[in-house]
């Protein structure tokens, strides 16, 4: 009888111990799952629908990037008022949609070999395949799309080596013939149907649980800021870059780098108002600086969220300040609500 107690015993303890290692393994199962979403979780962020997304960068007096800000370094103020910020990262993990954008107009006719090596080399060293999409498009007095968003370098890589410059016809007098360039209107075209087109809203599309894969947006324009033959203003272009989050960072360059024949002022409203940076270059080597600075930016920028403020504005201005010396935010101006109605 003893005997037969003792097996049970032995029975009942073998089981138990079977049952404990079963769900000491259930439970390393379930945490090795938690962290890899932990790690999954850097890579794709999601923001509340209702939150306002801003993507900014802080650089030093001297122009460089600065990479180890903190949420207590920074204060959020729209229409003057702080705000709480409720998200707050550094945000070069998440996609980049990006679209390089050409001035092939008769005034840069000597430059396009230098431009296209230099995007070529700022494709190598910044566009990660799998994670960033990226577009071509050239304009004169209409924008004409070299490659539409992709994913795949070689294929941007091979639209970008295939742009040759439109030939150009001269009168007797061997003056180019005026055939216009319609700089704002590339720039709203290239927002609305390529960085809001329906391949980026797949990219961000909300969920049930009411939030959005968070992105960025970002042109490179490369032009010599005039515009001759647009329907649109500057102020259109410039208030929808803003309204999809849209960084515009301007290169302005003349034929043959002629510093003097460049419209700064319109290239750094496109750009400071939308959170880019702008750079006039004089030659090839500050072409190739002013891609290789824009590629640090683009990789040491942050990401905060906040809930808006009540108000009756259609149009709220946003102002980021940096809580140390000598370092400023560089970050779009403003929003318009339409950009969290539409989500």
């Amino acid at each position: 009888m003893e005997g037969g107690v003792a097996l049970l015993l032995f029975i009942e303890r073998s089981l138990y111990n079977l049952f404990f290692m079963k769900a000491v393994l259930l439970l390393l199962v379930i945490c090795t799952t938690s962290l890899a979403q932990d790690v999954d979780a850097g890579d794709t962020l999601k923001i509340g629908v209702k939150l306002v997304q801003i993507i900014f960068s802080a650089v030093d007096e001297r122009g460089r990037p600065v990479s180890d800000l903190t949420e207590a370094d920074v204060e959020v103020y729209e229409n003057g008022e702080q705000q709480q910020i409720e998200v707050f990262q550094r945000s070069n993990t998440l996609p980049m949609l990006l679209a390089v954008l050409i001035d092939a107009s008769a005034s840069q006719e000597s430059l396009l070999t230098e431009e296209k090596n230099a995007v070529e080399a700022f494709l190598d060293y910044y566009f990660r395949e799998g994670r960033d999409y990226g577009a071509l498009l050239t304009f004169r007095g209409e924008s004409t799309l070299e490659v539409a968003l992709t994913g795949n370098l070689r294929r941007l890589k091979t639209a970008l080596r295939r742009i040759k410059q439109p030939q150009n016809f001269r009168d007797e007098d061997d003056e180019l013939s005026a055939l216009g360039t319609a700089l704002y209107d590339a720039i709203l075209t290239t927002v609305r149907e390529i960085l809001g087109s329906n391949t980026a809203a797949r990219i961000t599309e909300s969920d049930k649980s009411g939030t959005r894969r968070a992105i960025r947006r970002a042109i490179i324009l490369l032009s010599d800021g005039k515009d001759t033959a647009s329907n649109s203003s500057l102020k259109k272009a410039i208030r929808n870059a803003q309204r999809f989050g849209v960084s515009i960072y301007t290169i302005g360059i003349g034929d043959s780098f002629r510093y003097g024949e460049v419209d700064r002022a319109t290239l750094d409203s496109l750009a400071v108002e939308t959170g880019g940076r702008a750079y006039y270059p004089v030659d090839q080597k500050q072409l190739e600086d002013a891609f290789e600075q824009i590629a640090r930016e683009l990789s040491t920028q942050y990401i905060l969220a906040y809930y808006p403020a009540s108000s009756t504005d259609r149009f709220r201005t946003v102002e980021l300040r940096i809580k140390r010396p000598k370092v400023q935010a560089v970050h779009k101006k403003g929003y318009s609500v339409d950009e969290l109605e539409e989500e």
